[in-house]
């Protein structure tokens, strides 16, 4: 008896475009497929760290091949917005978009 394919965890063509660059990019890097349980597990950790909020996710589909990570990573920043110090390029302006889109959502 076959498993059926692991659904997306979001419906949207935004995010399942998302994820089929996300494909792309780990068959570029000669990463492994994803086995069934691995994919069960990267998409509720996805959810998990996105707080179940789609353009979060996206965001960190799109931050971690930015960083060219070989997994799927919570966006973090560090040091503080008034000193430049440690700061990753352009995280509080992605944080302050993903704020602002999720307030706006719900």
């Amino acid at each position: 008896m076959e498993k059926e394919p692991q659904k997306l965890p979001f419906a949207s063509e935004e995010f399942k475009n998302a994820w089929n660059e996300w494909i792309e990019y780990r068959k570029e890097r000669r990463l492994p497929k994803y086995v069934p349980r691995g994919l069960k597990m990267t998409f509720s950790k996805l959810v998990r760290e996105s707080d179940n909020h789609e353009r979060t996710a996206i965001k960190m589909i799109e931050n971690s091949m930015e960083q060219n990570y070989q997994g799927i990573f919570k966006i973090t920043i560090y040091g503080n917005k008034s000193d430049n110090k440690g700061k990753s390029s352009g995280a509080y302006e992605l944080l302050e978009e993903i704020r602002s889109t999720s307030t706006n959502n719900r």
